[in-house]
């Protein structure tokens, strides 16, 4: 039960950063989808925390933000 609210708790984390970032480069979530090759829906889900994207995503959505990973990931 503590595993799953920690990664609850990091992927909330991870979600508001990049709305945060998404906003601060006023760009739509529909843009960002576009950005990223991905489905306006999808990208939704992703920052909402319904869903997790995968792996190789992450330095996609990283470039887009200009951010590294690690910043994305909230390691650094």
């Amino acid at each position: 039960m503590i595993k799953t609210m920690e990664k609850q708790a990091r992927l909330n984390l991870i979600t508001r950063y990049m709305k945060e970032k998404r906003n601060k480069q006023n760009l739509s979530q529909k843009e960002m989808a576009e950005r990223l090759g991905v489905t306006q829906s999808a990208y939704s889900k992703w920052e909402g925390g319904k869903v997790i994207f995968k792996t190789r995503h992450l330095i996609k959505i990283a470039r887009v933000l200009n951010v590294t990973v690690d910043e994305l990931l909230c390691i650094k």
